[in-house]
């Protein structure tokens, strides 16, 4: 059974050499992998094959093998809330985290017209948890000013970074 810490060293390596990150996002997510590592140490868990999702990010595994453009527009989504792929990833509940991840399921929505099962299956939730973020960014748009200008810059950010893909083009 590996220990927390081989675990985590083994997600960082992996992560790290997946996005060519830089060392600012790479400190980053060292700092949120220790925080976890210390939570679970604290709680005197060793991770053994079998995990539950409180012990393992739940959509790390899932993120490396995502086509380029749906990595693209998470990073992107990261980026612009300045936080970390694992954090992304998690199961924390955090508003940015939340947002973020509210956002991207909204783009894939609407802008890649994904469907809601095939969003479900990249963030490993039931596509009725989706169809509630969807919902739910609307009502922010229409209420929060905050939430609107940082979802256009999110979508900017996208516009501009992410390679020209067919599915981008309007029909």
């Amino acid at each position: 059974m590996p220990t927390v810490a081989e675990f985590t060293a083994e997600i960082l390596e992996l992560v790290v050499h997946q996005l060519e990150l830089d060392s600012l996002e790479t400190n980053r997510i060292i700092r949120a992998i220790n925080r976890n590592a210390s939570y679970l140490k604290y709680k005197n868990r060793t991770l053994n094959p079998i995990t539950t999702k409180a012990q393992r990010p739940s959509m790390i595994i899932v993120y490396n093998v995502l086509k380029t453009i749906d990595r693209q527009v998470i990073d992107c989504a990261c980026i612009v809330h300045t936080i970390s792929i694992l954090d992304f990833c998690g199961n924390r509940r955090k508003e940015e985290f939340v947002d973020c991840r509210r956002q991207v399921m909204y783009y894939m929505r609407h802008e890649l017209h994904y469907t809601y099962e095939k969003i479900g299956t990249i963030f490993r939730k039931d596509h009725s948890t989706v169809i509630h973020s969807v919902k739910q960014h609307e009502n922010f748009m229409h209420s929060s000013k905050h939430y609107a200008k940082v979802y256009e810059k999110v979508k900017e950010d996208i516009l501009v970074t992410v390679v020209p893909h067919e599915s981008l083009s309007t029909p």
